[in-house]
């Protein structure tokens, strides 16, 4: 048994946010980062990507670096949510900046 629902993708015409709708109306989302979601967990909150959220930070257009972008997540994006009913689940593999790919 799986712990991840991801969205179906055959559905074209329906974005992300109606999707989740669909599965819990009452999940947190994160403005912004839809790109970043791996899907709903079996409790309905949604879990966002941290490799992705910190690429998209790092490309924005306040030029951070690596160091910038992990304390903007940790204090702003992760530190925001504490113990709140339907908050994101943030999911990493690695800090090291070796393991990200920032070419894309």
């Amino acid at each position: 048994m799986t712990n991840l629902i991801v969205p179906n993708t055959d559905k074209q015409e329906q974005s992300v946010r109606d999707w989740i709708a669909e599965h819990n109306s009452d999940a947190i989302m994160i403005n912004g980062y839809d790109h970043c979601i791996l899907g709903i967990s079996i409790h309905g909150s949604i879990i966002y990507s941290v490799e992705h959220i910190l690429k998209t930070l790092v490309g924005a257009d306040h030029h951070w670096d690596f160091d910038d972008a992990i304390e903007w997540f940790e204090f702003n994006i992760q530190g925001s949510f504490t113990n709140k009913k339907n908050e994101p689940i943030f999911v990493q593999s690695d800090y090291s900046t070796h393991s990200l790919d920032f070419s894309e």
